[in-house]
């Protein structure tokens, strides 16, 4: 008999009563079984299927309704499961598409008025960002040209302001998508560390998910959670993650924390969280294609799903590009397509790559150079 702690017992409890699968729950604390666990607590079991009236609610309501009244109609299972539910009808959000009206709107007037005032006249419930996504999407660019003032300004700026306090403070009338994009296309980089958390935060949320999974966490454990920053940002404040277990007290995993994967740093400093993600990003930087690492997909569009995700590059021109290493694990495959799923929700361009991509970048990325022939740095 195997000997579960009962800090261990009680995740699993409050996990199942979250709503997460049972498979799930058993992968991520590597048990066959666990109704005996809420046998012991008296737990009631309870089906997770849909019934039909849910169902019928979910496709009257999801399109239009505000989260609020979705989860109080549909009360038996949390935000997450609805999504996913909504996913798997095909069911979409309104608020994502345009009308052949609004289309006809970004095509007569968005060149010629400025970006805050344009959002503001014809598309008061969506966000700047989202208009300049499609916009983009569309072929049709902004004739507001940045200024060397503003071009001065970020500069200045970009390196240690959150991209969101960029905009609230500093640039009013341009999107987040905009100001991202410029700084790819100034050649600007985040320093190693910046302003979004405290090292008592980090070291606090790392203690957090150690108390719920009972031993260190490993690097997908830390990716599966949204209630804890990427393992990226222990990289970059801690100088390592064994340096971030060391300030919890945590005693890392006698196998490699990080599977078969650790960090590496590029010919730029760009820090990558395995071989794959250096080799693309070396790919990049040999062909003069410019990018940002780790921008949040909040900073692109406003979406529920977004949460803590993060892109593993943003392009000049606003594309997103995410290497999908592990496709075949259950959990990594959910926040994969949910990624997916979000990107093309909201007209956000997306190239996936994946391990069979590896030996094509340059055909892959082709139309982004200027020369007829493109290397791969090996």
């Amino acid at each position: 008999m195997i000997y579960i702690h009962k800090d261990i017992e009680l995740s699993i409890i409050e996990d199942y009563k979250s709503g997460i699968k049972p498979k799930d729950i058993c992968e991520k604390y590597n048990i066959k079984n666990f109704y005996k666990i809420l046998d012991k607590y008296n737990v009631p079991r309870f089906n997770k299927k849909w019934t039909q009236n849910e169902i019928n609610i979910l496709e009257s309501l999801y399109p239009t309704e505000p989260w609020e009244t979705l989860l109080f109609e549909i009360n038996r299972f949390p935000k997450e499961e609805i999504i996913r539910m909504a996913s798997k009808l095909k069911i979409k959000r309104e608020n994502y598409h345009y009308s052949s009206e609004e289309l006809e709107y970004i095509r007569k007037y968005y060149s010629s008025m400025p970006t805050k005032e344009f959002v503001k006249k014809f598309f008061p419930s969506r966000t700047e960002s989202a208009i300049h996504t499609k916009a983009s999407k569309m072929g049709i660019v902004s004739r507001e040209r940045w200024s060397e003032e503003e071009n001065e300004l970020l500069k200045d700026k970009y390196h240690n302001t959150p991209n969101r306090i960029l905009k609230s403070k500093h640039f009013q009338n341009r999107s987040l998508t905009a100001i991202i994009c410029q700084a790819v296309n100034l050649g600007l980089k985040k320093s190693i560390t910046n302003v979004q958390f405290s090292n008592d935060e980090l070291i606090t949320s790392l203690k957090t998910l150690a108390e719920k999974l009972g031993h260190t966490p490993t690097a997908d454990e830390i990716l599966a959670d949204e209630d804890i920053p990427s393992p990226m940002t222990f990289f970059r404040y801690f100088g390592s993650y064994n340096n971030a277990c060391s300030e919890a007290n945590l005693t890392p995993n006698p196998i490699n924390t990080f599977g078969n994967c650790g960090f590496h740093s590029a010919s730029d400093g760009t820090v990558c969280l395995s071989y794959a993600e250096l080799t693309i990003t070396e790919f990049f930087i040999e062909n003069n294609i410019s990018f940002e690492k780790e921008v949040p997909y909040a900073d692109f569009v406003d979406d529920d799903r977004c949460g803590r995700k993060r892109s593993d590059w943003v392009l000049e021109d606003g594309s997103i590009i995410e290497y999908f290493g592990m496709p075949e694990r259950e959990s990594y495959k959910e926040k994969m397509n949910q990624k997916i799923d979000i990107c093309k929700d909201n007209d956000i361009k997306l190239i996936a790559l994946y391990r069979k991509d590896l030996n094509k970048l340059h055909k892959i990325f082709k139309p982004l150079t200027n020369v007829s022939t493109v290397t791969t740095k090996r």
